[in-house]
């Protein structure tokens, strides 16, 4: 039995095609149990998620403390990924093998004041279509001229011709009921 293990092993040092074929199998004996221990895992925080991002029809609070609505001259949001969100090649640099899955923080909005100053918040999104709950404030920001339409149209994902002129029917609708 230890002479046939050592012809097999021999077999390898004397065929050098072989080699190449046993390292190839040995990386992706590698990459496959990697894989499978990284599915269904988070990517780890970078940091420490801490504070509140509330944003209400006509208001907007960090940490319990209310912004001046009058003090803002625009607002900016950045929707890349949410919580469990599948990893995909536009994240290239976190050096981790598909499937992992990303912690939903590469969101910020950025309110600029009337002053020339701003302030950027990261936040988390729980999930894919979180950003939609915001459609009264983005609404809101849009008819107080802090939003453009088209990033308010791209930020609810509303695209096409006749989608956008039925959203400014619906947004007309509603600047005359409220």
């Amino acid at each position: 039995m230890i002479t046939c293990a050592l012809h097999f092993l021999l077999s390898f040092v004397i065929d050098p095609p072989n080699w190449l074929a046993l390292i190839a199998l040995i990386i992706a004996v590698i990459v496959f149990i990697r894989a499978v221990y990284l599915k269904g895992r988070i990517e780890p925080l970078n940091g420490t998620l801490k504070g509140k991002l509330k944003l209400d029809k006509n208001s907007i609070s960090i940490n319990g403390i209310s912004l001046d609505f009058d003090a803002i001259k625009s607002v900016e949001f950045r929707f890349e990924d949410y919580y469990s969100k599948p990893y995909t090649e536009s994240y290239p640099n976190t050096g981790y093998v598909y499937p992992v899955l990303l912690n939903g923080t590469r969101n910020w909005l950025e309110i600029t004041y009337t002053n020339g100053s701003s302030q950027t918040i990261r936040f988390q999104r729980m999930h894919e279509n979180q950003h939609k709950y915001l459609e009264p404030f983005l609404l809101t920001m849009h008819q107080t001229g802090k939003l453009s339409l088209k990033k308010l149209t791209d930020y609810l994902g509303i695209d096409g011709y006749s989608q956008i002129q039925d959203f400014k029917k619906k947004i007309k609708t509603t600047a005359n009921i409220g």
